[in-house]
């Protein structure tokens, strides 16, 4: 089109030449006047042409905005497809955490960023590392408490994003507590957009200047908020994996618990059965195995106890009134004889737990099978006290009493033998018995474990020093 209008500019401009050339050679008026119309004609055609060329470097100008506008639009939509994509093969929180500050960063050109989370001990905003564009001592003086002020609150609860040009602006109030909380910073402009996982707020992205110095506007609300999306979808999977984490932990440290115990306890189990089978006197089968299965009962009460209760302490008074049912349908037969568990609530471990089931299970035994004769009545009291940093635990019975020679450090019984080094080795305590009216045994040892100022004997070692 140029070209043509520049052709005809040309030809006007030769046929104007040739004329008053012409004229000059004849003289002729008539070839004036047409040269004049020839002359505004070039005129006509050459406004025309800068008309046109006016519009073809609009048009022009236009095309580039256009292609410049789309290119942005291209780079922005491949960020967010490269972020949403990008999440999905993070192997860590960390990495997520690091990768939405850097893209946040890239998205909206931002200088500095970072993501602060709150610190629900301390009611405070903190960084969530990494940061983007802040050094470590930066990072650490930061501290944004969630008051009551109206600022912080219309921060906490917002969904929109919120931008300030120029914090710089004393008239503006706002203006003026952002500075005071990012003054190591020294901000001009701060962009804000709240981050909710559910109906729950839990942290603010704050980005502060751009790279080229521009100001924050409409499109970087857009962007700013669909990667605060994105921190949602990273926090949330941060908090669960933390708590697959801590699952998985916690149920580790039980497997090997329940491990240990049962380990333990086989191996009391063996070491009882071991000594009956030592024991020098004859004696009947089925007393021998009704004694040792009550033995097994009570241990196997403790564990019925952390199955059903919580795991890791036992009540005393739940396992002793147990105790106290299978052992009076083994020996309580003809007797009418009442056993009444009473006293101060006791909460025990696993291990105390079971060698008080022992040593508790030794004494309604005994009691049972040689305080009172056939068919005679009696009682048998199971009292637990808790006084002076210990615990003691006291069988007494009406019955017959001691012989007037026994002795608690002789008795050769196996269960005298049991009582002993269970309440010694296990418990480390003591134990005495004597007669009041009847038989008393008391058990006494620390409120707080033993094993906690020495190391604990396996159970197969107490068997073999008894």
């Amino acid at each position: 089109m140029r070209r043509a209008i520049g052709a005809s500019l040309v030809v006007h401009v030769g046929v104007v030449a040739g004329l008053a050339s012409a004229y000059v050679l004849t003289g002729h008026t008539w070839l004036i006047i047409i040269a004049a119309v020839l002359a505004g004609d070039a005129l006509v055609v050459a406004l025309f042409g800068r008309a046109q060329a006016r519009d073809s470097e609009t048009a022009t100008a236009a095309l580039r905005l256009q292609a410049r506008f789309l290119q942005e639009k291209l780079r922005e939509l491949t960020t967010l497809h490269d972020i949403a994509q990008g999440f999905t093969q993070l192997e860590s929180p960390r990495a997520s955490y690091r990768y939405l500050v850097q893209k946040l960063s890239d998205l909206l050109q931002l200088k500095r960023c970072a993501l602060f989370i709150l610190d629900e001990e301390r009611l405070e905003l903190v960084p969530h590392e990494p940061v983007y564009g802040i050094s470590t001592g930066e990072a650490q003086a930061l501290r944004i408490p969630l008051a009551e002020d109206e600022l912080t609150q219309r921060f906490w609860q917002s969904r929109e994003p919120i931008y300030y040009n120029d914090v710089n602006i004393d008239a503006d109030p706002d203006a003026g507590q952002i500075r005071e909380w990012f003054r190591a910073l020294r901000p001009r402009s701060v962009i804000i957009q709240t981050v909710w996982v559910g109906q729950q707020p839990v942290g603010i992205i704050f980005g502060f200047d751009k790279r080229d110095g521009g100001s924050f506007g409409a499109e970087d609300s857009r962007l700013i908020s669909i990667l605060a999306t994105q921190a949602s979808v990273a926090i949330n999977n941060s908090r669960l994996f933390d708590q697959v984490q801590l699952d998985l932990d916690v149920k580790t440290a039980l497997l090997q618990e329940i491990n240990h115990r049962v380990r333990n306890n086989l191996a009391s189990i063996v070491g009882l059965l071991s000594m009956e089978l030592m024991r020098p006197e004859p004696r009947p089968a089925k007393t021998v195995l009704m004694n040792s299965i009550n033995r097994v009962k009570s241990i196997g009460q403790v564990h019925t106890m952390l199955s059903e209760d919580s795991f890791g302490a036992v009540d005393f008074q739940s396992i002793a009134e147990a105790i106290v049912g299978f052992v009076t349908s083994s020996w309580g037969s003809g007797r009418q004889v009442r056993v009444d568990v009473s006293g101060d609530p006791v909460v025990l471990d696993p291990k105390r737990a079971s060698s008080l089931a022992l040593v508790v299970n030794e004494l309604i035994t005994n009691s049972l099978k040689y305080a009172f004769p056939e068919e005679s009545e009696g009682l048998v009291e199971i009292q637990s006290r808790v006084q002076d940093g210990e615990i003691q635990v006291v069988v007494r019975d009406d019955g017959v009493g001691l012989p007037d020679d026994f002795d608690v450090e002789r008795a050769g019984s196996l269960g005298m033998r049991i009582v002993r080094n269970l309440v010694r080795t296990d418990l480390k305590g003591r134990f005495a018995l004597e007669t009041q009216n009847g038989t008393q045994a008391t058990i006494s040892f620390p409120l707080i474990p033993a094993r906690q100022l020495s190391a604990e004997p396996e159970p197969a070692k107490v068997a073999a020093q008894v």
